[in-house]
């Protein structure tokens, strides 16, 4: 019996010492998997930071009746858009509510560093509010913006 004692105490005795080794490893693994991960999300929103999308109801100018929704997009990053997705917000001037019924737009033009891009689109108000469709009264703006950029 106390040889068997004796036994387990000797084998228990290195224990502590790799299962510190094992944790340092994991942390060192973790903590340069956070750091590659910050970088990569950091490069990709300074890239996209320099991107300009933008919404403005014109009819006239540089759109249509028909397609009366401008929605340009300048690149001032040094990569190439391939494509974006642009949701729009559409308010009655003075309130908050998103009154639009299709949001999403997607831009599928490539537009090179430096470039800029202006897309005619149409628009739709919720059903509810439609007896609100008078440009004059309506505030148009960008929600959000998702960039694709090429390989």
């Amino acid at each position: 019996m106390n040889t068997l004692k004796k036994d387990l105490k000797d084998s228990l005795k290195g224990m502590p010492k790799i299962i510190s080794i094992i944790v340092l490893i994991f942390i060192v693994v973790g903590v340069i998997t956070g750091l590659v991960i910050w970088y990569l999300d950091k490069k990709t929103t300074d890239e996209n930071n320099k991107i300009f999308v933008g919404v403005k109801y014109d009819d006239v100018e540089k759109c249509s009746p028909e397609y009366p929704l401008a929605i340009l997009v300048s690149n001032g990053s040094n990569k190439t858009i391939s494509s974006v997705d642009v949701t729009i917000k559409i308010t009655k001037k003075g309130y908050s509510t998103d009154i639009s019924f299709s949001p999403l737009y997607i831009l599928d033009r490539i537009v090179p560093p430096e470039k800029s891009y202006i897309q005619c689109v149409k628009y739709s108000l919720d059903p509810a509010y439609e007896q609100y469709n008078k440009p004059e009264g309506l505030d148009f703006s960008t929600v959000s913006k998702y960039i694709n950029f090429q390989e």
